[in-house]
């Protein structure tokens, strides 16, 4: 999160995927203020949660 106003200064939430067999990664995530919003299907390594935080 302190890294993305550096990267993007003008994005105000990151998203990422989480693996749904991934408890520790969904855990970790949202200790650090993610918010599960959803699941998503896309992509070759099965179901995902999509997470978001706001930054800057």
């Amino acid at each position: 999160m302190a890294l993305a106003p550096a990267v993007a200064p003008a994005a105000r939430v990151v998203v990422l995927t989480v693996n749904e067999r991934n408890p520790a990664g969904l855990r970790a995530y949202a200790k650090a203020g993610f918010a599960d919003v959803g699941r998503y299907l896309g992509g070759d390594a099965g179901p995902q949660r999509a997470m978001t935080a706001r930054c800057g």
